[in-house]
Order: C-alpha cells, then sequence, then structure tokens
C-alpha cells in the first residue's frame, strides 16, 4: 500500500458509514486520482495518493518528504470529502463509526452500539478492528488492525470491562 512513500507519510482515514459498493470505490478511485493529480502546497505538488480500503475507508496521503501539507491544502482534501459525501449521499466524516473484522466477516458500527455487539457475541476484546486515527504510515503499518481490547475504542465497552 502506497508504494514509494515514506514511512513518514501523512496519512488521514475517513471511514464510511456503510459499505461502498464496487461502482462507488472505482468513482472515488477516479476522482481521488484527479484531485491529488492537481493537489498542492503554496503551489508546490505534493506526492500524494487515495486509496479505499475494506471498502469502507478512504485514505488520503501526502509524503511530506517531498513537500508538506498546509492548513490551505488540507482544506482543500477536506473539500474533497465533502464534495465525495455529496456525490456517494454517504457520510465519511463520522469519528464514531468502527469498522471491524467479525466472525461473520467485516462490519460497522457505531461506537455507541459496541457493548451489545459484545453481548451478542458479534464480536470479542480479540476481535479485529481498524483504528482510523492512526496519521503515518507507520503507525498505519504497525496499528491500524488491532484487538479491541487493545484500542482506545475499548472505553465505549463497558462488557469488556
Amino acid at each position: 500500500m502506497f508504494q514509494g512513500f515514506s514511512e513518514h507519510t501523512r496519512i488521514w482515514i475517513y471511514t464510511a458509514e456503510r459499505f461502498l459498493s464496487d461502482d462507488e470505490q472505482a468513482a472515488i478511485t477516479q476522482v481521488g486520482n484527479v484531485f491529488v493529480d492537481s493537489w498542492a502546497s503554496h503551489g508546490t505538488p505534493l506526492k500524494a495518493a487515495v486509496q479505499v480500503l475494506n471498502n469502507a475507508h478512504i485514505i488520503i496521503a501526502v509524503d511530506e518528504e517531498q513537500a508538506g501539507a498546509s492548513g490551505c491544502s488540507i482544506d482543500k482534501s477536506m473539500a474533497f470529502i465533502q464534495g465525495l459525501e455529496k456525490q456517494l449521499a454517504v457520510n465519511l466524516t463520522n469519528r464514531m463509526l468502527l469498522v471491524y473484522k467479525g466472525k461473520d466477516g467485516l462490519g460497522i458500527s457505531k461506537l455507541n452500539n459496541l457493548d451489545t455487539l459484545l453481548q451478542e457475541g458479534v464480536i470479542t476484546g480479540d476481535t479485529l478492528v481498524f483504528d482510523p486515527l492512526v496519521d503515518t504510515l507507520q503507525s498505519f503499518q504497525e496499528g491500524f488492525q488491532i484487538p479491541l481490547k487493545d484500542s482506545w475504542t475499548n472505553r465505549f465497552c463497558k462488557a469488556l470491562v
């Protein structure tokens, strides 16, 4: 993932409120490529990429070894995400969502529903969850997938205590 990007590459992860169809993922990739091809910081082109992962995550990456993302360029990336939200009629900016690998495959849940999923046996403390707060390629590679019990999201799980 993100071949040729340094481990210090800055990333932003957006989680869809539902799984994205193949057509939606193709559209995201297409408009994402157009966006990053023209994305610049104070006139300096950014080495950037957009990828869809798990049919639910949109990841924007900027390798800041070449040029750093400025406030204005970050605002442009947010406008790109908001445009996708309108185009696809899906919320991508709700930070209270979690994608997990349950025994029946991938699932998406609101954080306040995790106790119910635990009580129903859909997930356990050992269920792998995806941490959308990792912010570099290195932290992504080391900690994007972690057990629920080791995740910051476990504080929403009274059933794990």
